[in-house]
C-alpha cells in the first residue's frame, strides 16, 4: 500500500472513508503521508465501542458511522482493508463506494481471484465465516464502467509467508492489493 499512496499528491487528499477501519489504527499510516481533516470509519458499533471518545479527547478527526449512508462530507480516498471479503453482494459494496465520488478507492489486502466470483468458509476460534472471493476482471470493468482507472494490481508482497502451503483460502495467490483513480 505505501508504494500507492507514495503516489499520490500529498495536497490531494484531506478526507479518507475506512471501511471496516475497526478502532481506527490506519488513520496513523494514512496521516503520516497527508494532513487528514475528517478520517469517517464505517465499523459496525459491536467492534469499535467507546472508541469515538477516545479519539475525540485525542483531538483526532476520526468520526465512526455504521451505514455509509450516513457520511454526509466529501471523501477524497476510500481505503478497504479486507472489507471485501464480508460482501456477498460486492457490486453493491462496489457501487456504494463509487457513488461517493472520491479520487482514489483503494483495496487493500482483499481476497482475489482469476476464476468466478465465490465464497467458501472460514473456520476461526470454533466459528464458521463466509469468505467471499471476488473476480478480478469482473472489479476492473466494473471500476471502469464507472469512470474509475486502475492504478495498480499487484499480489500483497507482505501476506503468506507464515502460512501452511495446503490452506487455499489464506493462499497468497488469493490476496491483493487494488487501486483506482476517478478519470
Amino acid at each position: 500500500m505505501r508504494s500507492i499512496i507514495e503516489n499520490i499528491d500529498r495536497s490531494e487528499i484531506t478526507s479518507v472513508m475506512d471501511f471496516g477501519g475497526n478502532k481506527g489504527v490506519s488513520y496513523f499510516l494514512w496521516n503520516s503521508k497527508f494532513e487528514i481533516d475528517n478520517y469517517a470509519i464505517i465499523e459496525r458499533e459491536v467492534f469499535c465501542k467507546g472508541c469515538q471518545d477516545y479519539w475525540i479527547s485525542k483531538g483526532r478527526p476520526i468520526i465512526y458511522y455504521e451505514n455509509v449512508s450516513e457520511v454526509k462530507t466529501n471523501i477524497d480516498l476510500i481505503f478497504s482493508r479486507s472489507g471485501t471479503q464480508y460482501h456477498q453482494d460486492y457490486l453493491r459494496f462496489f457501487q456504494k463506494c463509487v457513488d461517493l465520488h472520491p479520487k482514489y478507492i483503494i483495496f487493500d489486502y482483499c481476497y482475489f481471484t482469476h476464476v468466478p466470483s465465490h465464497f467458501r468458509i472460514q473456520s476461526f476460534d470454533g466459528h464458521n465465516i463466509p469468505v467471499h472471493f471476488t473476480n478480478i476482471d469482473e472489479t476492473i470493468e466494473f471500476m471502469k464502467n464507472n469512470d474509475y482507472d486502475l492504478l495498480k494490481l499487484s499480489p500483497d508482497p507482505d501476506y503468506g509467508h507464515s502460512l501452511k502451503a495446503d490452506n487455499s483460502i489464506y493462499s497468497p495467490d488469493n490476496i491483493y492489493n487494488i487501486s483506482f483513480k476517478k478519470k
